[in-house]
């Protein structure tokens, strides 16, 4: 954990999540330089074994690869009871929001949470008539099958990923 966390704004809010744990208490705080290892660590517990299927997890071509791309002035820390489970990286762009990543441990997945923060960033792209972007890997069936339940579109196939869109006249789904 950051030593920098007490000095940063920490937002705190009740996250109504639709699992089965129906209310979450959710704390988020912006990501400094300081929060590369815990962001690294989320990033492995979340994503590692796509990563794994994929390409191999290699933890010193992981720790360049995320040193090279960890954005903190774009990345937001979630935290539950004082302990980050989760990130989202995200950008606000023209015509669109592009979500980088929403990451969430495995102990929280489920829980309706990636669902209640999908449809926050529907929601304000929808009042702002803007599109919501992301990739997923074609290996997280769980994930896919979640963004096409809200209403996400494949608008394009990579070798490797799915790129989904969901367009600025959807309506939000509380699923």
């Amino acid at each position: 954990m950051s030593g920098q966390k007490d000095a940063l704004q920490v937002e705190t809010q009740v996250l109504k999540a639709t699992g089965p744990e129906s209310l979450v208490q959710l704390a988020r705080r912006p990501a400094t330089p300081a929060d590369f290892e815990v962001t690294l660590a989320i990033k492995k517990q979340a994503l590692g074994p796509y990563i794994e299927q994929v390409w191999g997890w290699e933890d010193e071509f992981q720790q360049a690869f995320h040193s090279e791309n960890f954005k903190p002035n774009s990345t937001t820390l979630l935290l539950h009871e004082g302990r980050e489970i989760g990130l989202v990286e995200a950008a606000e762009e023209p015509d669109s929001f592009f979500i980088q990543s929403l990451l969430l441990t495995p102990e929280f997945q489920g829980k309706g949470i990636g669902t209640a923060l999908l449809n926050e960033f529907i929601t304000k792209a929808l009042a702002a008539n803007k599109s919501v972007r992301l990739d997923v890997l074609q290996v997280n069936k769980s994930a896919l099958k979640l963004y096409q339940r809200l209403g996400f579109k494949i608008q394009n196939i990579t070798e490797l990923t799915y790129q989904l869109v969901l367009s600025a006249q959807h309506e939000v789904s509380n699923s």
